[in-house]
């Protein structure tokens, strides 16, 4: 005889508290690895409510670790339809477009995240990151700028700093933030070699 799911919630009394139940439903299957059974939980979900943002912007994060990246980034637009500042679909939205090579949409949905988040550590780091690639080189300093200030013991930001301080020359900017990250980083993290490679060259 099969296993019965034996999966218990509090009897719902509406649809609302249909959504919530199967949405705690979707993220355990998901939090067990079982990505399938989560999305077929929100599906029934949206069956209720066809456009709650947070289902929307759940179904969009199955769909992306499942690389359905098209379909995740419809799901995070339909949400930001529903909830125009939700950063989390933004962000989401970002990634999978970067993924895509959409990059102009990516750091389009970076800008409008940072508008509602404007200290978002990790949207400032991967803004700056597509500048660099697009060639905005000043605009990636500005990121960079305002991550360290933010943050200053993110080493992430501090290098991407003297990265692209070296890339436009500002040398004596490069060397004391490479510098530093050479000073304080751990040994085994891998860009610390490449800092140092770097600076040797501005010695």
């Amino acid at each position: 005889m099969g296993r019965r799911d034996t999966k218990v919630f509090p009897k719902p009394s509406g649809s609302i508290e249909y959504v919530e139940a199967f949405t705690v439903q979707a993220l355990e299957y998901c939090q067990g690895g079982d990505l399938d059974r989560g999305l077929a939980s929100l599906e029934k979900a949206l069956a209720l409510d066809g456009e709650n943002a947070t289902v929307l912007v759940n179904r969009g994060a199955i769909r992306f670790l499942k690389g359905e990246l098209k379909e995740a980034v419809s799901d995070f637009t339909r949400a930001l339809r529903s909830a125009p500042d939700n950063p989390t679909a933004y962000y989401n939205r970002a990634q999978a477009n970067e993924l895509l090579g959409d990059a102009r949409s990516a750091i389009a949905d970076y800008t409008r995240l940072l508008a509602v988040d404007p200290d978002h550590r990790q949207a400032l780091t991967n803004r700056g990151v597509l500048y660099v690639r697009e060639g905005r080189l000043t605009d990636a300093l500005s990121d960079f700028d305002r991550g360290v200030s933010l943050y200053p013991d993110d080493d992430d930001a501090l290098l991407n700093r003297g990265l692209a301080r070296y890339m436009l020359h500002h040398f004596e900017g490069a060397k004391a933030d490479l510098e530093a990250v050479v000073c304080r980083a751990p040994e085994e993290w891998p860009a610390r070699s490449r800092a140092a490679e770097i600076l040797s060259r501005l010695r």
